[in-house]
């Protein structure tokens, strides 16, 4: 009697482990990105990099400079000449980087 206790026992862990395993492995089917992209919500300091390339992520990194050069000139004396070349600079950064193959959300992430 005892010995069909614990084969019972642990024919219900072995089904639990099952559930759980079935339930882990579709979950991550879902939540799988496309091949070749970063998970969506993975953060590079403050720099939302989910969705893109690896070659995106970086590109998108390098736009940063340009946003902090435009954030520098306005904060020295609202310097103008200097902010307004960043912003040229950044347009053409982002028109000579993104091209068709580039993902939705690299190119959403340039036009914010």
């Amino acid at each position: 009697m005892q010995k069909r206790g614990i084969l019972l026992a642990v024919l219900v862990v072995l089904v639990m482990f099952g559930l759980i395993g079935a339930y882990v492995f579709f979950s991550y089917g879902q939540l799988r990105p496309e091949d070749g992209k970063i998970c969506e919500g993975i953060k590079v300091g403050e720099i939302d990099i989910g969705g893109m390339t690896a070659e995106e992520a970086e590109a998108y990194e390098k736009t940063q400079e340009y946003v902090r050069a435009f954030e520098s000139a306005m904060e020295d004396d609202f310097n103008t000449a200097d902010a307004a070349a960043a912003v040229f600079d950044l347009v053409k950064y982002s028109n000579t980087t993104a091209d068709a193959g580039s993902s939705k959300e690299f190119l959403q992430k340039l036009l914010d």
